[in-house]
């Protein structure tokens, strides 16, 4: 097949379809990107930008964000890595409530802090980051909880419209990122192009390759990773042995072709439709594809069957990429692997969900027990540097729009899990409030109050006023929904409103305000410790419009961290085991 450059599509006619007028084919838009801030740290530069074509599922722009290294002129042809991260799927219902509420927040327009901790993560990211070519990287957001599918089909449930451009909200997440992907192919020199997607991520990866591939554009691979849009998570999920509900009958209509038994991916690879080199990576026992319990189905002319439910999701799409891999012999493959989740020391638990990535403030997992114990990143890394090794595709031009601001880039710091080791508070002397205005998001609220804490030195905090540490605030629940539940940075120095942001109090400690919540809705923190036990403070308070709050009820045990990273990492914690207040509403909880 002829590799093909990406145009830059403007307003070209829609071709109807079944879909109201929409499909994969449909030409998505570039000319509404907006560069919002531009960030630098420890040599890479990233560029922060909103596709005002495109609004979310509850509010703001689809963002995407674009990482490259400082020492090399962009006009200078790099291979692109473009991170599709996972958070699950959902829908409103009739009435306009989202199933599950679990994952309201995810249709939110994501910072660029959310964004920017993709590349924090350790596994195949780290890998490729660290990589002789040279990547640069692409991080899209999922801001339509559509699994980077949708089509533009106005949702009709969403109860959220008008959006911010005055029209009926739709799922439009493969357009985003389609436009995301070309425009940063013209904005740097790029040879080869991988998708890289994990959980959700994963479903989309395959259908933007395809999308693209209808349109004569060929990309380099496709690493996907625990999930495929098939006949089995459809089975799997009539049966509820999912850890989250998947309601078909409300994500067809939201998501559209790519949800339809019309495009399942195994039938895509066994007709050759298909010639994106595919790496399928999952893992046998991940509790996300019903694990390796046995469950039962039925086939096509009604004979019951048994089989684990993540061979039955991933099995016909690992038969057909064996049968007709595409892109010829040896240029696709489906992994399947064993690896435990940190902490787990069963053998053949294999129950770690997205094994290509995971926090770097965690240990690596265990290997592949299916491989001795293997590298399974590895093998990935390997695999893709047979694919740079093919032919390049060409690369085309445009104009970028100037950069507006520079700020500090912000670096991953809470992780999937809590950060073990941190500091404590005595029984009963510590808060945690979240406050939800569903009819205003704006005017959601939290509160997180340390007090009373193990000694802390001032220097502990590093130095807010005038270096350049990380501050975060991470909040976790026992839930299986994405986490952490709550991220918020908390920039150091700036300007708040002509004054200072941050400022000392004394010789013990330092306090910020900044009623424009920038990055992520913190206005207020205080920060105190002399180095005497019982002494030590920590309080944050967050709102407005930059503000994401949870979905509600959470989880408990909800575990609150304070975090500080100046090169070494200090951290302040604590766990709520019970709350007094847990409804849609209202989170409040006294600990630990």
């Amino acid at each position: 097949m002829c590799v093909a450059t990406f145009v830059l599509i403007g307003d070209a006619e829609a071709v109807p379809d079944p879909w109201g007028g929409h499909s994969i084919d449909d030409p998505y838009s570039t000319s509404q990107i907006v560069l919002v801030s531009t960030v630098s740290d420890q040599g890479y530069t990233g560029e922060y930008y909103e596709n005002r074509a495109y609004t979310c599922g509850r509010s703001g722009y689809q963002t995407f964000l674009i990482v490259y290294s400082d020492g090399l002129p962009l006009t200078t042809e790099r291979p692109l890595w473009v991170r599709m991260h996972g958070g699950g799927v959902g829908a409103f219902n009739e009435l306009g409530e989202y199933v599950p509420i679990e994952f309201l927040g995810a249709n939110n327009q994501e910072s660029i802090t959310k964004l920017t901790n993709l590349m924090g993560e350790g596994g195949l990211v780290a890998k490729v980051l660290g990589h002789s070519a040279g990547f640069r990287f692409l991080l899209p957001s999922l801001c339509d909880h559509d699994v980077y599918s949708g089509v533009g089909i106005p949702d009709l449930n969403n109860p959220n419209s008008p959006d911010e451009n005055g029209q009926t909200r739709a799922a439009d997440g493969l357009l985003a990122t389609k436009a995301a992907i070309a425009f940063t192919y013209n904005r740097v020199a790029t040879s080869h192009v991988f998708l890289h997607g994990t959980s959700a991520g994963s479903i989309g990866s395959f259908g933007v390759a395809y999308s693209f591939e209808r349109e004569g554009v060929l990309l380099s691979g496709i690493v996907s990773d625990s999930h495929v849009m098939g006949r089995g998570i459809n089975d799997n999920a009539d049966l509820f042995c999912m850890p989250f509900p998947y309601d078909r009958a409300l994500l067809l209509p939201k998501i559209g072709p790519l949800a339809s038994s019309e495009l399942y991916p195994e039938d895509i690879v066994s007709t050759g439709l298909i010639s994106v080199p595919i790496y399928h990576l999952w893992n046998t026992g991940d509790p996300a594809c019903c694990g390796s319990a046995v469950q039962n189905y039925t086939d096509d002319l009604g004979n019951p069957y048994t089989e684990p439910g993540c061979a039955h999701e991933h099995g016909p799409y690992r038969d057909a990429i064996a049968a007709d891999p595409p892109g010829g012999a040896g240029r696709s493959v489906s992994v399947e692997v064993c690896v435990n989740d940190v902490g787990n020391t069963t053998p053949g638990a294999c129950n770690l969900h997205s094994p290509s990535k995971y926090p770097y403030t965690r240990a690596d997992p265990p290997g592949d027990q299916l491989d001795g114990g293997g590298d399974y990143n590895q093998a990935i890394v390997d695999w893709v540097d047979q694919r740079l090794a093919e032919p390049l595709p060409g690369t085309t031009t445009t104009t970028i729009p100037p950069t507006t601001t520079t700020t500090t880039l912000p670096i991953s710091l809470c992780g999937d899990v809590p950060i073990v080791g941190c500091k404590g508070s005595p029984a009963g002397a510590s808060q945690l409030k979240i406050k939800l205005k569903a009819s205003n998001p704006s005017k959601s609220r939290l509160k997180f109050s340390y007090k009373r804490g193990d000694a802390t030195q001032i220097t502990e905090f590093s130095d807010p006023v005038n270096g350049s540490a990380d501050y975060r605030l991470c909040i976790w629940d026992d839930s299986a929904n994405p986490q952490p539940r709550v991220e918020a940075a908390v920039l150091p120095g700036g300007t708040c409103a002509s004054k200072p942001c941050w400022k000392a109090i004394g010789s013990t400690g330092f306090r910020f305000k900044d009623n424009s919540g920038t990055p992520d809705g913190i206005q207020q923190v205080k920060l105190k410790g002399d180095g005497t036990a019982g002494r030590t403070r920590v309080q944050v308070k967050a709102t407005g419009a930059n503000f994401s709050a949870p979905s509600l009820p959470l989880t408990t045990t909800v575990t609150a961290q304070f975090v500080v990273d100046d090169g070494s990492v200090s951290c302040w914690e604590v766990p709520f085991a019970v709350a007094s207040k847990n409804d849609a509403k209202q989170f409040k909880a006294t600990g630990p």
